[in-house]
């Protein structure tokens, strides 16, 4: 079997956008498929018009990890007053548990505080435990929890600091 090819991370393009759309509704369709309001509300604001439509703006980071010219990895964030905002982190099934998840996560963070972000924080639902190990290895905190926030949903809130300069990443940390 032949050695797959290096992962790339790279910023979204226009060619991009339609494959990156997809992943969002398919992420937003597993997150929020009991909750359809909110599926639905955020399904509104990225659509493929609305990702290219953000390509090269200060207010926003959408980055695509590829292997050779597929796109099997998304990542969507929000910059505002120095902190930005990971609001969609979606990896292919077949690359899942390979590091992509986690190298996004990373090029996102260099990629905010580049451009003058302090903090990265995320929000995730409380119905998937997992992601606390995941963004806790990555050097987020969970910094608060909140009973039916938005749409109703129970939500874990996790920040990172971004001014230290390197990060030990450290796998399996249980919280």
């Amino acid at each position: 079997m032949p050695a797959p090819r290096r992962l790339s991370i790279v910023p979204l393009t226009s060619e991009d956008a339609p494959i990156a759309a997809n992943y969002v509704a398919e992420l937003l369709n597993y997150i929020y498929e009991d909750v359809p309001a909110a599926r639905d509300g955020y399904l509104s604001w990225h659509r493929a018009e609305d990702l290219e439509r953000r390509i090269g703006s200060e207010d926003w980071l959408q980055l695509v990890a590829k292997r050779g010219d597929r796109v099997v990895g998304i990542a969507l964030s929000s910059l505002d007053a120095g902190i930005g905002t990971l609001l969609w982190l979606y990896v292919s099934p077949v690359e899942r548990a390979r590091g992509v998840g986690s190298d996004l996560v990373e090029e996102t963070c260099r990629i905010l505080m580049e451009r003058g972000c302090h903090k990265a924080d995320v929000l995730t639902r409380s119905t998937f435990p997992h992601l606390r190990r995941f963004y806790g290895g990555l050097g987020f905190t969970l910094s608060g929890e909140f009973h039916r926030y938005r749409y109703g949903i129970d939500t874990l809130y996790f920040m990172r600091d971004l001014d230290e300069v390197e990060r030990p990443r450290v796998a399996n940390i249980l919280f």
